[in-house]
């Protein structure tokens, strides 16, 4: 089917390791100070330099000083592919500050990874403010769910020429317990009920965390990898290659997957929104038929794709806003297209599922039963099919 009912309630499920299995310490994988006088394996990732500095450091009496940056994607960068594993959450921490003198802006923690040459950039850390006057921690975890010929993390400003200094860098993990396998398996109990399901990554699916979802979950939904710009990231160049991965996993452990999603405000390339002269969309005939064209390559690309492995679709999500009068969400979509974005999408995500169940949903997010009856109104064509609130 194309969606299922919305269940009324959660089912939430915590895995406790026994007495005798107590968290391990953190172990420190890799560690920076910088107070040997050497830059530690870091390097720049292009033109800008990096050097040991006496000029301030957080701790002992280094830091790495880098300089000479003009792209704000320059900075301080360390190889870490021999020291990630699969599989396994790291925590990564680092102490930034600007040089003397530079005015404040934002710095960023990534990682970078590539397979077959092609690169991926992992945000660890998002902006944060930091200055000349302070140090500031950036610290996040990150989880490598994928074989890879090139791996590293780096910092980067917002500034594309300030200068700064980092410091204390360290790449650590905790050892995860093992799960319980003496106990009931949650699916199984409550298998005459409804489905147990969990969003995941292709994180989830490794070591322990992949362990206690194939022992307690019959249902997985991507988090991530199905929505537009994780599957089309350029007009017309689809990538499936995460995606494949959930859908395999559930082939092999017997479970369903829901789709999600095909429609939604967010997480949506700008160059959906953009007209044939690669200007920002407004409300013309042409931008509508446009726009409306490549959401039906698009349902139609995606879908097409799974076929049967995928029977639970989440078509369109999140239309609703409590604060509008009319209880509709003034999304690009609605702006552009009025309402028929929403029966293009359900018109589109039947004929390339002729085969589903009667069953098809609209998630409108959390909302009163009033809101949801606003949107049968608006657009009647729903009638009969799968409308839910979470």
């Amino acid at each position: 089917m194309l969606a299922t009912s919305v269940v009324a309630g959660l089912v939430t499920l915590a895995a406790h390791a026994s007495p005798q299995a107590a968290a391990d310490e953190p172990v420190v994988v890799v560690s920076s100070t910088f107070d040997d006088g050497t830059a530690q394996g870091w390097t720049p990732r292009a033109s800008e330099a990096v050097a040991p500095s006496t000029a301030v450091a957080r701790s002992g009496t280094h830091s790495l000083a880098v300089t000479g940056r003009d792209q704000s994607w320059q900075g301080p960068t360390l190889n870490l592919l021999d020291q990630a594993q699969k599989g396994i959450r790291y925590d990564l921490s680092v102490w930034v500050r600007l040089a003397a003198g530079e005015a404040a802006t934002q710095a960023r923690l990534s990682v970078e990874r590539r397979t077959a040459g092609t690169p991926s950039y992992d945000q660890v850390v998002g902006d944060t403010a930091v200055t000349a006057d302070g140090w500031v921690n950036l610290r996040g975890s990150y989880t490598l769910a994928a074989d890879v010929d090139f791996l590293s993390t780096y910092v980067e400003l917002g500034s594309a020429t300030a200068s700064l200094h980092i410091d204390d860098f360290s790449l650590s993990y905790t050892p995860l317990p093992p799960i319980q396998t003496d106990i009931p398996s949650v699916k199984d109990v409550l298998a005459d009920h409804f489905a147990v399901g969990a969003a995941v990554g292709t994180a989830e699916l490794l070591n322990n965390h992949g362990q206690l979802l194939a022992k307690h979950f019959n249902s997985i939904t991507p988090g991530n990898t199905l929505k537009w710009d994780a599957t089309e990231p350029t007009e017309g160049t689809f990538r499936f290659t995460d995606a494949e991965a959930l859908v395999a996993w559930a082939k092999a452990n017997g479970a369903a997957v829901r789709g999600h999603t095909l429609v939604w405000h967010q997480q949506t390339p700008a160059w959906v929104f953009k007209d044939a002269a690669g200007n920002d969309m407004t409300a013309t005939p042409e931008n509508k038929a446009l726009l409306l064209s490549r959401l039906e390559a698009h349902i139609r690309g995606v879908v097409g794709h799974f076929g049967a492995d995928i029977g639970v679709w989440d078509v369109v999500n999140e239309v609703i806003d409590e604060n509008q009068a009319d209880g509709l969400r003034r999304s690009k979509w609605f702006e552009i297209t009025g309402l028929d974005y929403l029966r293009t999408a359900f018109r589109v995500a039947r004929e390339v599922a002729p085969n589903a169940d009667e069953e098809r949903t609209v998630l409108l997010e959390r909302c009163r039963a009033a809101d949801m009856i606003v949107v049968l109104v608006a657009v009647p064509e729903l009638l009969g099919w799968g409308v839910g609130s979470w």
